[in-house]
């Protein structure tokens, strides 16, 4: 999603999660692991920020799209809604 602020949101959402969740924080993004064993990976470019979720079922997945969507919006009011294009890599893969 297009946005020069990506380090920041990144920040702000492993600030948040910290104490909840097992988080490794890089230069160019981080990657969190949810108390689920979900995972999301997290990185950031010049103008732009990319956003993987891998979880457990579908049900759980839409979810957890969810609730990152929500989070970032909140730290990014500024530019709010971010343009998030998810994709289903499996669907994908299966459709070629």
């Amino acid at each position: 999603m297009p946005t020069s602020q990506g380090a920041r949101y990144v920040a702000q959402l492993c600030s948040h999660w910290g104490r909840k969740f097992q988080i490794a924080e890089r230069e160019d993004g981080a990657t969190i692991v949810m108390t689920t064993g979900a995972v999301v990976e997290i990185a950031v470019s010049a103008g732009a920020m990319a956003v993987e979720v891998v979880a457990a079922g579908d049900a759980r997945l839409i979810e957890l799209k969810a609730v990152v969507t929500t989070h970032l919006d909140r730290f990014a009011f500024r530019e709010a809604p971010l343009l998030f294009e998810w994709r289903d890599q499996w669907a994908e893969a299966r459709s070629t």
